[in-house]
């Protein structure tokens, strides 16, 4: 595995500071970068190592979308509670979960939800917005 080098982070908009602590106890696995420094020489170290981290331009923060923070939100929030739920349960905590978001859509909405997430094809952006 490629050693990583120390590295100060901060957090913007971290609500009662989970990201922090999230990282101190070396359970972060997902975080979104809007900007990203490296040290000098880092970024050729990084590729020399046949792109085990791979570095996505992203949008600056203010032009982050209220959709794209949602889905953020969405995506930290699953993650989370998937992380703390008992690894012999977690496909049981899909299953609920699926329901109590079944129960506040109408068939159709649900029906349409189930065949997205079974669809395992590249997703495009406009895909993962809402539906009027």
């Amino acid at each position: 595995m490629l050693p990583l080098p120390r590295a100060d982070i901060d957090f913007r908009e971290d609500t009662q500071n989970r990201l922090r602590m999230l990282l101190d106890s070396h359970d972060l696995d997902v975080a979104f970068l809007y900007d990203l420094d490296l040290e000098p020489g880092l970024e050729t170290s990084l590729n020399d190592a046949r792109n085990r981290i791979r570095r996505a331009r992203a949008r600056p923060a203010e032009q982050v979308t209220e959709d794209d923070q949602r889905r953020e939100n969405v995506w930290l929030g699953l993650s989370i509670t998937l992380d703390q739920a008992p690894e012999d349960d977690r496909e049981g905590f899909l299953a609920r979960l699926a329901l109590v978001l079944g129960s506040q859509v109408d068939r159709r909405q649900f029906e349409e939800a189930i065949a997205a997430a079974a669809d395992t094809s590249p997703l495009r952006v406009e895909e993962l917005a809402p539906q009027a």
